[in-house]
């Protein structure tokens, strides 16, 4: 299930955060934001906040200033958001009863070990305290409370200084992949967003200004530097390669392919 959002307008009191946005975010893709109203357009989508003009749809949900998400349980099994503070949602003496709570929710066998497993926590944690956690841990247990729900629409507010890039890569590779699972992804770390995403959306002066394939974006250096777009570290290598020794790389994401290259160049 992907998400379409048209006209939409948000303002905390006269701050206008989001002006006239339309934009769409694919099935079975990852989708990278980056700029300012990015968590707040998180949080329209997950239905937390309520767009002060304009509307989104996922499948036959629709929210809008006249339709707001009432049963946030019924919400999450459609789309959920691991928001960047997920210790705030947490109340329980127990990571086990954390957990339990919303299994119960969702009323479905869960087999929790392997559920910590898939985010890098192992069955230790079952008896931990929330509150014991580190500030890693805390958004690794966040992620595994809203894999629970099995949502279409995943979003996580950012996630990259806490995981294990490569791991974290994995996971939702498998979930986007396999599963079909819609990933929306709003950072502010420019490498991660190059090296997880398929799209990438830009948001400035309250307006989506590009929304387009990853390459597209990081390819033009001009485009970025122009609207103060921060360079990829390893884009900023293949133009220097390019500009200082005449060596013509490509565009890369990963690092292991952009040494693949140059070991061919030096044959």
């Amino acid at each position: 299930m992907g998400v379409t959002i048209k006209g939409l307008e948000f303002s905390y009191a006269n701050n206008l955060v989001l002006d006239n946005i339309d934009i769409s975010f694919k099935e079975g893709k990852v989708t990278g934001i980056i700029g300012n109203g990015k968590t707040t357009l998180l949080g329209l989508i997950s239905g937390s906040l309520v767009p002060k003009k304009g509307k989104i749809v996922m499948g036959d949900i629709v929210i809008s200033p006249r339709k707001k998400i009432t049963n946030i349980t019924e919400h999450n099994k459609k789309c959920v958001l691991m928001a960047q503070f997920p210790d705030e949602e947490f109340f329980l003496d127990t990571v086990e009863k954390e957990l339990s709570v919303i299994v119960e929710k969702v009323d479905k066998e869960i087999d929790l070990v392997k559920l910590l497993d898939m985010v890098d926590l192992d069955a230790s944690y079952l008896s931990r305290d929330p509150f014991s956690l580190s500030n890693g841990e805390i958004r690794k247990l966040g992620l595994a409370a809203s894999l629970i729900y099995n949502p279409d629409i995943i979003l996580l507010d950012e996630p990259s200084p806490f995981f294990d890039v490569k791991k974290l890569n994995t996971l939702l590779t498998t979930l986007k992949v396999r599963y079909k699972k819609t990933i929306i992804i709003a950072s502010n770390d420019i490498d991660f967003i190059n090296e997880i995403s398929d799209e990438v959306v830009v948001l400035k002066e309250n307006k989506v200004i590009f929304s387009k394939d990853k390459k597209k974006l990081f390819k033009d250096v001009k485009f970025l530097t122009d609207n103060n777009v921060p360079v990829p570290n390893i884009m900023k290598f293949v133009n220097y390669s390019l500009d200082k020794y005449d060596v013509r790389l490509g565009y890369r994401y990963e690092i292991n392919d952009l040494v693949k290259d140059i070991l061919r160049k030096l044959g």
